[in-house]
């Protein structure tokens, strides 16, 4: 993206804009990217000396909360330098898994961030000083900006070339790549309970919900069906999905919800009966709440 604000500046009869260099943070320039991929590093980030720029730290290939544990132990010493850099003046990014790399160092610690949704709860248990807002695909607070999952490192990048070098720039390198820069919510794009722990009993209750989402889903019914106490149920809900059985049953609304609309054509107010809310007007209230876009404008951007 860089490299086309540049391609475009110049066309327009300017000069580059931006001068990146790829750094490595092990002890070699060669590195082997999660895909396989090698990719040839300018120079060592060991070998520069802070000052006043920007770093982007992108996002690591990782598969569980485990592997971002060990990525923080392996980058502990260079991890440790990055307060350096801040404090010289530099903005310092951090896209998806990256995010954790950036709170490690402490720069975080009373300010606003976003990480990717599926690391949410991982993120708040492990930095209880950041004050995470989840939803957000991109948050920036006193030089330091934090992306969602995934693709928001183009967001991040378009954010950045409207920063430094104005929105025109970033406007024109938008239209050129054919993507959408003016998302600001992850909260449509996360995958339904991503990696959640295979339980017995969720699952039998997860069948039992899901069979009833048209209905008035009573808790104490479902806690009889499981034989066992509504309190004893709560405390096994948060235990294995970390959210009580009744925001796992909103939940499980809304992904129906989001299903339908993407694969069917029935009007968005049979979608919202058929998930429990009989006035269409509390269902599209619900949804934007949850959701953080309307049912219609959903429908727009993932129907198949």
């Amino acid at each position: 993206m860089f490299n086309v604000a540049n391609s475009l500046s110049t066309h327009q009869g300017g000069d580059d804009v931006f001068d990146v260099n790829i750094l490595s943070m092990h002890d070699r320039l060669d590195v082997r990217t999660g895909s396989k991929h090698i990719i040839q590093c300018d120079k060592l980030y060991s070998d520069e000396t802070a000052r006043r720029g920007t770093l982007f730290l992108p996002g690591m290939d990782v598969k569980s909360i485990g592997d971002i544990e060990q990525c923080l132990r392996d980058l502990a010493v260079p991890l440790k330098t990055l307060s350096s850099w801040y404090e010289a003046g530099s903005i310092i990014t951090a896209n998806c898994t990256a995010t954790f790399l950036l709170a490690a160092t402490g720069l975080l610690d009373g300010k606003c961030a976003t990480t990717s949704w599926w690391l949410e709860e991982s993120f708040r248990s492990r930095f209880a000083k950041v004050n995470l807002t989840p939803e957000e695909i991109l948050v920036e607070d006193t030089r330091l900006i934090t992306t969602a999952a995934g693709t928001s490192h183009i967001d991040l990048a378009l954010h950045l070339i409207g920063q430094l070098e104005g929105p025109k720039l970033a406007s024109l390198c938008a239209h050129f790549m054919v993507v959408d820069g003016g998302r600001s919510s992850q909260r449509p794009y996360a995958v339904p309970w991503h990696f959640m722990k295979r339980d017995p009993l969720i699952e039998k209750a997860d069948a039992w919900i899901r069979d009833r989402l048209s209905e008035n889903v009573r808790i104490s019914d479902l806690a009889a069906f499981l034989g066992m106490e509504t309190r004893t149920l709560n405390r096994r809900f948060q235990k294995a999905t970390g959210h009580t059985p009744q925001a796992y049953v909103k939940n499980a609304r809304m992904n129906k919800a989001k299903m339908m609309l993407e694969t069917t054509t029935q009007t968005i107010g049979t979608i919202g009966a058929s998930v429990g809310y009989q006035d269409e007007n509390a269902f599209r209230r619900a949804f934007l709440f949850d959701v953080k876009v309307t049912p219609a404008s959903y429908r727009r951007q993932f129907k198949r």
